[in-house]
């Protein structure tokens, strides 16, 4: 193997593994940010303002690692195409990372458990998001989404105002 070759595989070999470092970084940061926003949701419910800022805090500081770690695994990434498109076309991850090569394997199911927890995190925002509206109007929010469903429920038939408002989410199909 000419020297050129092997220092280009030891090259390869470095960035796939700085990127196997990234990915697993950046999951669990995703998987953080998650969580801390399904629990803002509670926290909405609830009503717990004072545990909602500090959520909404710890949030931003989650949320600033994660886009750092993002860069940098998009850094590898674009290194990583770089060196294969000397040799050929790569223009996809499927074309640059064979899929019956462990490692390869590892680092797709990766990319796509990335992308699983992306889309998770991206409706649970939605999900907050609508909930504020529907907390500053009063009410329940529109229905002609389909996202959710809003059931107020009163202590006496009396009161004006709903002591709680339940919120039925559409089935989600587990991909994680």
């Amino acid at each position: 193997m000419p020297a050129f070759e092997k220092n280009e595989r030891n090259q390869r070999d470095i960035l796939q593994n700085a990127l196997l470092v990234y990915l697993r970084q950046e999951i669990t940061l995703f998987q953080d940010l998650l969580s801390n926003i399904s629990q803002q949701e509670y926290t909405l419910l609830t009503g717990n303002l004072v545990l909602r800022e500090a959520l909404q805090s710890d949030y931003k500081k989650l949320e600033k690692e994660q886009k750092k770690w993002t860069k940098e695994r998009s850094l590898r990434m674009k290194q990583l195409f770089e060196i294969a498109s000397l040799k050929e076309d790569h223009s996809s991850l499927e074309s640059l990372f064979n899929p019956s090569n462990e490692d390869h394997w590892e680092i797709l199911s990766l990319f796509r458990n990335l992308n699983i927890l992306t889309d998770k995190v991206e409706s649970q925002k939605g999900r907050n998001k609508d909930l504020c509206k529907m907390i500053r109007r009063g009410g329940s929010i529109s229905q002609s989404t389909g996202e959710l469903k809003t059931k107020p429920l009163y202590v006496e038939k009396k009161k004006k105002k709903p002591l709680l408002i339940t919120i039925e989410y559409p089935e989600e199909n587990s991909r994680l």
